[in-house]
């Protein structure tokens, strides 16, 4: 059958480039380029644009391919969120021991800077002798100031 198209220059100067390249005719190259366009590859398969396979339509192999790397996906992804909620769930347990040893730390300091005012206060005492003269009270009230303001630095 002999058959007469027209076609935009730049699609001529293609299939030339292309029958070059192949070492065949251009009028070869396009039959070629047809039979495979209509030629099924596989038995239940129909190139584009032949009956059996309208742009909506899309082999069963295909399809099943498709679903099964969906549910791969699918897979991967609940896995992912799994592995985000145990870390997730790693880091509120260990923000919650930081916590804890921070009070206790806070604790301790407490507990030693109330030891270290107490044995102040007993030094100053056993310093001092026990009147109560104005300068004695002076001199103790003097000595704790500067005791809470060198302890609060």
């Amino acid at each position: 059958m002999r058959t007469s198209i027209n076609l935009p220059d730049e699609v001529i100067a293609t299939v030339r480039d292309r029958a070059a390249a192949d070492g065949i005719t251009p009028a070869e190259w396009m039959r070629r380029a047809i039979l495979e366009a209509v030629t099924p590859r596989h038995p239940d398969e129909h190139p584009a644009g032949t009956p059996g396979n309208t742009p909506d339509e899309t082999p069963i192999s295909s399809r099943d391919g498709t679903i099964a790397r969906a549910d791969v996906l699918a897979a991967d992804l609940d896995t992912l969120r799994t592995r985000a909620d145990q870390a997730e769930a790693v880091a509120a347990e260990r923000l919650t021991r930081i916590a804890e040893l921070r009070a206790d730390l806070d604790a301790e300091r407490e507990r030693s800077r109330s030891d270290v005012i107490q044995a102040a206060a007993l030094a100053v005492r056993a310093a001092l002798p026990s009147s109560s003269t104005p300068a004695a009270e002076t001199t103790r009230r003097t000595l704790r100031e500067r005791v809470r303001d060198w302890l609060n630095r």
